[in-house]
């Protein structure tokens, strides 16, 4: 590859104080190293800040910001997007960790796959110790996006009323371009506290994503589509 195009990682934090170390260290330790992580604290009220700051002093690609008040988590994305300088968008949950090859896999894919607007990995599900629970198919903060098959504003996130706010983003991508997902487990997801959640008001964009998406052999089921990254925000 002649030049390895630049990856944006959008973080939100919000109380992460816990599991922030270990989710920096995996996204600082990519084999890929042209990235820059955009992280930004929603108000915390724990010693997320902090502990950013001290990241940043010995890394100069991770950028934080911190909001003057709480505003969720698609605000934070939002802000994250117009500071993003990365042609490829990935997205990071910082309860969560990533594998060393997660970035340098799904760039490589979207560099030799042109019809593919973004491009998801598989996951494993852990507990606040680490420990493995299960597997899942397709969560939504794994995926990259190829930023220069999309429409100029497109990439933006909407305050709809449920935790779930990747599914209206990546119906808006398809018509653009296909979603793929890698056969690998790439991502570690923490296990989500119990959330409520409004069946009825997710089943209609997850249905309308799976019949408009998908990709030949990296195809995911609709089952997948029902266990998406959520956060209470």
């Amino acid at each position: 590859m002649k030049q390895q195009p630049l990856v944006s990682i959008l973080l939100p934090i919000y109380n992460a104080a816990p599991y922030l170390k270990p989710c920096l260290q995996s996204l600082l330790s990519q084999s890929y190293r042209n990235i820059e992580i955009i992280a930004f604290d929603d108000y915390s009220k724990d010693r997320s800040y902090q502990i950013l700051k001290s990241f940043k002093k010995k890394d100069k690609r991770l950028r934080v910001y911190k909001n003057k008040k709480r505003y969720g988590m698609a605000v934070c994305f939002n802000r994250a997007l117009r500071r993003a300088k990365g042609t490829l968008i990935a997205f990071m949950d910082a309860h969560d960790l990533a594998t060393k090859d997660k970035i340098k896999r799904q760039v490589y894919f979207l560099l030799s796959h042109s019809n593919v607007a973004a491009v998801g990995t598989r996951a494993v599900i852990i507990d606040n110790h680490g420990k493995k629970l299960s597997k899942t198919t397709l969560q939504f903060e794994t995926t990259m996006i190829n930023k220069m098959l999309l429409p100029k504003d497109l990439l933006r996130f909407s305050q709809v009323d449920t935790p779930i706010i990747f599914t209206d983003l990546f119906t808006k991508i398809v018509p653009y371009g296909e979603i793929a997902n890698l056969p690998w487990v790439l991502y570690q997801k923490r296990q989500v506290e119990n959330t409520s959640i409004k069946v009825l008001k997710l089943i209609p964009p997850v249905i309308r994503l799976w019949l408009t998406s998908f990709v030949s052999d990296y195809h995911f089921p609709i089952r997948s589509l029902f266990t998406p990254i959520i956060r209470q925000v």
